[in-house]
């Protein structure tokens, strides 16, 4: 290794010298070429990487090497390659300069680009000033990328604020070429900066969009209320007229609906194939004893996840909805047992993923009503203690008839992340009942909890199919 050099002598770490005669190689001083299939190489190794969540790094490339140096950021201009992913910053901290933006989709030529127009993680404050910074920077960001979204395979605004959030018909209209689309904020409270152009008051119902907005590679949809409610409102049947509709995954966030308009809701969504709904909420609810559910058919449902949804939104979806397709089931933060005891029983999923459910009854509830499937994720939930095992226990072991398949017959696996409300003792007993009354042992998984003895580890390792524990 080369430590220091005068202009005839370079010096080694071991102290000794080579003849003046030796010339070092800087990487300044690479051929063009050599530098260009550096920088492409590069850019292959980064393909394989979260594209959002690596481009928010101070790393990340090309952004960070063509800011070494005006050779270095002129070699890579020539190759339009290098400027096929695209990340903008908007907040006030260090925002992407206007002028790169243009100088970037100049470079990427005619090729298909990858735009995510986003915030820093350490930029996400909410301030009095700033929704409005926020709404103005993307205004200027969108009219500077209309010429270029039909160019666009993935596009993303993930904001702040609702306010600064894009209108998917005036603003963008279609996209020939776009598989991924996310239009999404942190912050979903109505304010007074909303778009208009969102204002269900500014542009009524049942009008035709010209032209008609078309997503033919469209696989991938995450779309705030505003403007999933104005979409539809134009054409009820816009994402069952996509033709990859029977692979579509669809995630809606901050919406409101009347109790009357769910079953409109979910026959827009009716062709999803993956749903996720986010922060939900009913107005003006009122409890009805004699409505029938409506019994609205999701016949490609397979994986369906509801995170801070309220209990009403929940009940009614729960109560209208049929997904006979349904494998997979996740709850984050919602009342687990209120989404269960509406649902047709039994529950179809198989695979069931629960997070932050700190009360051990809609756990229980869900175990011992209503799901009977093969794998069973845990994460955050504080509700999964010593007391709720020892009811999995007594569940198993009063349902254990001859040719009775009772609560937890089916469970082949079990995966326990950050739950730090049991005790070793208690898992133990369950992992040995399912031992004694099922007929195959636990695959058990414990994430994020310190490690047990080696004596208790060495039992729960002859005692399960497969063990992993990591601290």
């Amino acid at each position: 290794m080369v430590l220091a050099a005068s202009s005839s002598q370079h010096i080694f770490a071991n102290g000794s010298s080579i003849s003046p005669f030796f010339h070092g190689a800087s990487i300044l001083h690479l051929p063009v070429e050599l530098l260009a299939m550096i920088f492409t190489m590069i850019q292959s190794t980064r393909q394989s990487l979260s594209a959002i969540e690596e481009l928010r790094l101070p790393t990340a490339f090309p952004h960070s090497a063509a800011s070494v140096c005006r050779h270095w950021r002129s070699v890579m201009l020539e190759n339009p390659r290098l400027w096929t992913r695209i990340a903008v910053f908007v907040g006030p901290s260090n925002p992407t300069p206007l002028s790169d933006l243009c100088t970037w989709l100049k470079a990427s030529r005619d090729l298909p680009i990858n735009v995510h127009v986003m915030r820093r993680p350490d930029d996400m404050q909410i301030t009095p000033d700033s929704g409005e910074y926020e709404r103005d920077r993307v205004c200027a960001v969108v009219d500077i990328l209309k010429p270029h979204v039909l160019r666009c395979t993935s596009l993303s605004f993930q904001l702040l604020h609702r306010s600064s959030l894009p209108s998917l018909c005036d603003d963008i209209g279609a996209l020939l070429k776009v598989r991924t689309l996310i239009l999404t904020c942190q912050d979903g409270a109505p304010s007074p900066l909303d778009n208009p152009l969102l204002d269900e008051a500014n542009y009524g119902w049942g009008r035709r969009l010209e032209p008609p907005l078309e997503f033919p590679e469209l696989v991938y949809l995450e779309i705030d209320g505003p403007n999933f409610v104005k979409v539809s409102s134009f054409n009820f049947n816009w994402l069952k007229q996509q033709p990859r509709n029977e692979t579509l995954s669809v995630k809606l966030s901050h919406l409101e609906l009347s109790d009357a308009e769910i079953d409109w809701a979910l026959k827009v969504l009716q062709e999803a194939s993956c749903l996720f709904l986010s922060h939900m909420k009913l107005e003006d609810w009122v409890y009805n004893a004699q409505r029938q559910p409506a019994h609205i058919l999701l016949r490609r449902l397979e994986v369906l996840y509801v995170e801070n949804v309220d209990d009403e939104f929940l009940r009614e979806v729960a109560y209208d909805a049929w997904m006979p397709q349904l494998q997979e089931l996740g709850i984050q933060g919602c009342n687990a047992r209120g989404f269960a005891s509406y649902l047709f029983l039994p529950m179809r999923a198989q695979i069931l993923r629960l997070e932050g459910i700190h009360d051990s009854h809609q756990l229980m509830w869900l175990f011992m009503g209503c799901w009977n499937g093969e794998a069973l994720y845990l994460n955050d939930c504080l509700g999964f203690d010593d007391r709720l095992l020892d009811e999995m226990c007594n569940a198993i072991t009063s349902h254990d008839t001859p040719g009775a398949a009772g609560p937890l017959f089916s469970l082949d696996q079990l995966e326990i992340v950050s739950c730090n409300n049991f005790s070793i003792a208690s898992l133990k007993r369950f992992t040995h009942t399912v031992r004694g009354h099922r007929p195959f042992p636990l695959h058990l998984k414990v994430v994020g909890l310190p490690a047990p003895t080696k004596e208790d580890q060495t039992w729960l390792i002859d005692n399960t199919h497969s063990y992993i524990w990591e601290s």
